[in-house]
């Protein structure tokens, strides 16, 4: 079964990952960033990670990754490094959500990077 602990779906979580990777790419790849368009690509790939890690029971730590990292394209470091947090706090060695984590805290007017437990990441 695709189903665990605390009734965990993860296939409702992958897709719903799978479909904001979509957008993200669809977003990406747009003529022009800030048109309508691929500002509602931008937004619907921030709401299927924000419901893939609902759907993860809060465990799904690329999809907490990737959301600080559109919520970074869109302007928002300080909501992204929340995400950059969550992301780091749910697996340490995570090099990626680290260096992204340290990059968020930077356009936060040079914040410590920390995760959303406490710890400093160097």
């Amino acid at each position: 079964h695709a189903t665990g602990p605390g009734g965990l779906n993860r296939m409702a979580a992958a897709a719903q990952y799978n479909i904001g990777r979509c957008y993200e790419l669809r977003w990406a790849a747009a003529d022009d960033l800030r048109s309508d368009e691929a500002q509602q690509d931008a937004r619907d790939a921030m709401r299927a990670y924000e419901l893939a890690f609902e759907r993860s029971h809060e465990l799904d730590g690329s999809a907490a990754n990737n959301l600080g990292a559109m919520l970074m394209w869109q302007g928002r470091p300080e909501e992204a490094q929340h995400w950059f947090s969550r992301a780091c706090d749910l697996d340490p060695a995570d090099t990626l959500a680290r260096a992204n984590l340290r990059i968020a805290a930077r356009e936060n007017r040079g914040l410590r990077p920390r995760t959303a437990g406490g710890r400093v990441v160097r």
